[in-house]
């Protein structure tokens, strides 16, 4: 959290060299997938949603952006089935390049993976989690390659995106979003300037 507002602080710093400072949120759908669940057909699917804070001048923007990814699907194991959940969280920069009707994104981030498998009993459990290589609480970096298309009213921005976030030694989130970004005029920038 520490970072992520530290990342804000210098944008909000930024506007005046930058250009127009901007925020605003997605919502959209996401699949995950690991090298480790892979074989065993997992299909894991569920809502995401996020937001952003950045700051662009003509083509190029810096963001600060946070993500929430909760998948969920069933896996096989000892002859049944279990719901298997992760669920992500992301804190990070990006760097925005934007034309006439679409942009590209490229960008790090920390991720906190949370994942488990709903069986009762524990010792089937621990079975299980060391078999699918079971990570909860883990504090992963990982990158961030998008792309999407926009359309630009006064001050208002809607986009459709799709996003790949790749988490270093677990998976990846695939997602489609829709969202929509609103520029802050400067004039309220020149009240908080320090």
């Amino acid at each position: 959290m520490k970072s992520f507002i530290f990342i804000l602080l210098i944008l909000s710093f930024s506007t005046s060299s930058w250009g127009s400072a901007y925020f605003g949120g997605t919502y959209g759908y996401s699949s995950y997938t690991s090298k480790e669940t892979k074989e065993y057909k997992l299909n894991q699917k569920g809502p995401s949603y996020g937001a952003f804070f950045g700051v662009g001048k003509q083509f190029v923007g810096l963001e600060a952006y946070y993500q929430n990814f909760t998948t969920s699907g069933k896996i096989k194991h000892d002859g049944e089935k279990f719901d298997y959940m992760t669920n992500a969280t992301v804190l990070g920069g990006a760097l925005r390049f934007s034309f006439n009707a679409f942009y590209a994104r490229l960008g790090f981030g920390r991720y906190k993976l949370r994942q488990k498998i709903d069986i009762e009993d524990s010792s089937s459990s621990a079975a299980a989690d060391e078999i699918y290589k079971i990570q909860n609480e883990e504090s992963k970096n990982g990158v961030l390659l998008g792309f999407g298309i926009h359309k630009r009213f006064n001050s208002c921005v809607t986009f459709m995106d799709y996003s790949r976030h790749q988490i270093t030694g677990a998976g990846s989130y695939d997602t489609l979003s829709v969202g929509v970004s609103f520029v802050i005029p400067d004039r309220l920038f020149g009240v908080i300037k320090i």
